[in-house]
């Protein structure tokens, strides 16, 4: 138990005194504070920055999204015509099959 000790830091529980700390002050701004309006005109332009950005990629998104569209119609039909060849194919067998018999 830590008591007040005259004439110096209260000693901790081996006795001996607590080292000292030296408070270092916060850094205050690197830079003058702007006014509201320069500081409003920044933010607008990042605003309008973001959002030609944001433009963009929505513009490749759609691009690619038709891209895919088309891949997938692309493979549909070629599915359709693999179906349609097996069909064919498998009416061409059974009646082999049946002359067979």
């Amino acid at each position: 138990m830590q008591t007040e000790h005259p004439g110096g830091p209260t000693p901790n529980a081996s006795g001996a005194a607590p080292h000292q700390a030296r408070i270092i002050p916060f850094p205050g701004r690197c830079r003058p504070v702007d006014d509201p309006v320069t500081r409003l005109d920044r933010a607008i332009a990042a605003l309008d920055a973001a959002l030609a950005e944001q433009r963009a990629a929505v513009r490749t998104w759609r691009s690619t999204t038709a891209s895919l569209v088309d891949s997938v119609q692309s493979l549909a039909d070629s599915i359709h015509l693999l179906d349609s060849k097996l069909a064919a194919a498998s009416a061409t067998l059974q009646r082999g099959a049946a002359d067979m018999r």
